[in-house]
């Protein structure tokens, strides 16, 4: 399968990254980056379309790719011009899932909060610099002025606007030196402040950041289970559906002015008396909907997700006919339904190839579909630092092995490599 996102670095660069997910006959699965394209032109669905056709044309085409997914955004999604439009008009029929690989695009419509996480970034770099070369006299001073007061965090962290979630972080350090961050503005700032100490002094504000902090930390969790090594697109839903009931759990305590679930809120509100939190409500209503956009076309795949978990008890009548045969001889093997029990990547794993082919290929194909995050993420991490070690000095080619290289699962004895090299073996 493949997943291709858009990703806009520091230097406003767009980039279009191509990943691929493989499997072989023993079930074991690879992910790899496959191509770095640069977007120079725009970010159409057109030059999307023949920047992927263009890659993969290189490896075979598309004839085994179980699924296609993407990052949400419009110029993939876009039925006419977008990639998923432009796939189907010419003929590339396979699945295509538009994942929350970028999810700050969805904390972002969703939680309708941006002016409060854009006025904690101002507060952080007036106090940190977006340089801090720049401000390294004021910055130092924070951290003495931290030590003197023996506060919770002894340090800001910066917050890159490249990636919504790397907020989470950010966040939480923020609200727990938000007492702190005032009198340091009050005392030692003093100049172009006075907007930032109003805000912070606001109880409404004050409301708005304990909640985004604990909301965002609630989507944090979700984000580090969808980065999980090997997941498979049973373990995708299975994270997804646990989040949804989770939302409508949180809802109903908001609802109540139940804060259990919500310590930053918790907090605040042994602060200021009579704090209500239950208009925040409507904004989990509304991340909840969000979630049921997203993933709307995932559910298509349930019946399959239910097969591949669940092949020995799932009704045959309701499963494609092509392999209702099959599935009859295996739901009556004596041998297999003694084994039933096994976690279901395993079972799938004992099957004979050879007495059920198209399980086999239905099996291959769940297990090929991309699942999890974490080489977006991996990658997205890696391209920011090599570039912001590196500046601009960097061609396309040399960059695209830098990536591939700090993502690889591949097992590479450099050593024995270089040995082989100096000393190549000869045949006599």
């Amino acid at each position: 399968s493949l997943a291709v996102a858009e990703s806009t670095d520091f230097t406003d660069v767009s980039q279009l990254l191509i990943f691929i997910r493989t499997i072989d006959e023993d079930f074991s699965v690879y992910e790899e980056l496959l191509e770095l394209v640069p977007l120079n032109t725009s970010k159409k669905g057109l030059d999307i379309y023949e920047a992927l056709t263009s890659a993969v044309s290189e490896y075979g085409g598309f004839q085994k790719c179980s699924c296609i997914v993407t990052d949400g955004t419009k110029s993939m999604t876009f039925c006419k011009n977008g990639l998923v439009g432009l796939l189907k008009e010419n003929g590339i029929e396979c699945t295509t899932l538009h994942s929350i690989i970028h999810q700050e695009s969805l904390c972002e419509k969703s939680l309708k909060m941006s002016n409060v996480m854009t006025s904690v970034i101002k507060v952080i770099n007036i106090i940190c610099g977006e340089n801090r070369a720049q401000s390294q006299r004021k910055f130092i001073q924070f951290i003495n002025f931290l030590e003197e007061l023996d506060a919770e965090y002894g340090d800001l962290p910066l917050y890159s606007e490249v990636r919504w979630l790397s907020a989470h972080k950010c966040l939480v350090q923020f609200f727990a030196l938000r007492k702190e961050v005032l009198s340091f503005l009050k005392e030692h700032v003093k100049s172009n402040t006075a907007q930032f100490e109003k805000e912070l002094e606001d109880p409404t504000y004050l409301r708005s950041l304990a909640f985004l902090t604990d909301i965002t930390s609630h989507l944090n969790i979700l984000n580090l289970r969808l980065q999980g090594r090997k997941q498979n697109i049973s373990h995708l839903m299975a994270n997804v559906d646990g989040f949804r009931r989770k939302l409508g759990l949180l809802n109903s305590s908001l609802q109540q002015n139940d804060l259990s679930h919500f310590p930053s809120c918790k907090e605040l509100a042994t602060e200021l008396e009579g704090a209500d939190f239950r208009s925040f409500s409507e904004i989990i209503n509304d991340l909840a909907d969000e979630f049921s956009v997203r993933f709307a076309d995932f559910e298509g795949l349930r019946s399959s997700v239910q097969l591949f978990n669940n092949p020995m008890e799932v009704l045959i009548e309701q499963q494609p006919e092509d392999i209702q045969i099959e599935l009859y001889r295996l739901q009556s093997s004596p041998s297999l339904l003694s084994k039933k029990n096994q976690i279901y990547e395993n079972f799938w794993k004992i099957i004979p190839k050879d007495r059920f082919p198209k399980l086999n290929d239905f099996a291959l194909k769940m297990c090929s579909m991309f699942a999890s995050t974490r080489i977006y993420e991996s990658t997205f991490s890696a391209m920011k630092r090599v570039k912001f070690k590196h500046s601009n000095g960097l061609d396309r080619h040399t960059l695209e092995s830098c990536l591939r290289l700090a993502t690889t699962e591949l097992k590479v004895d450099i050593g024995a490599l270089i040995q082989e090299k100096h000393f190549p073996q000869c045949s006599y």
